[in-house]
């Protein structure tokens, strides 16, 4: 390794095969334009199921189950919201077909079998009358920006949407 640091090699072999796919993955997503948002979103998300699955002796995807991954998100369900969990399993998910594409392999992938959490279907409070009003006054009447977005807002508040 002509031209590495010591310092470097060693990082790079100390770092497990699952770390080195999850890396892949971030440079694969970063190439095509995703977000910086959206490469935290899967960098913080899939480091959970990166700690979750070496503290088992999991080190590469070839060895993740369908009965590992629930037992991850029932984990998760203990310090996440249905929300966070199902977050979870999205990046998982988007990262384990990504790697049965880049890698072609031949086993099935456990993300396959493994169904995602529900989400409680709970309906929004409505916005108070008062902030409605508070928000319409903000706008500026015989204006272009604030007749449109006067329109806007009565257009929403009319419709029921949020």
């Amino acid at each position: 390794m002509s031209g590495v640091k010591k310092e470097q090699w060693l990082r790079v072999v100390s770092q497990s095969e699952l770390a080195r796919d999850i890396t892949a993955f971030l440079t694969d997503r970063r190439a095509r334009g995703h977000s910086p948002g959206t490469l935290h979103f899967y960098c913080y998300k899939l480091g959970h199921l990166r700690n979750y699955l070496e503290s088992r002796g999991i080190r590469n995807v070839q060895d993740i189950t369908p009965s590992v991954l629930r037992q991850w998100l029932l984990d998760l369900g203990k310090s996440h919201n249905p929300g966070g969990v199902h977050q979870h399993y999205r990046a998982a998910k988007a990262f384990l077909r990504w790697c049965w594409v880049e890698y072609d392999l031949d086993i099935p992938n456990p993300i396959v079998k493994v169904v995602a959490p529900k989400l409680p279907q709970e309906p929004l409070d409505p916005v108070p009358m008062s902030d409605v009003k508070r928000m319409l006054a903000t706008c500026e009447r015989r204006t272009f920006t604030g007749d449109r977005d006067r329109a806007i807002m009565l257009c929403l508040l009319d419709s029921g949407a949020r």
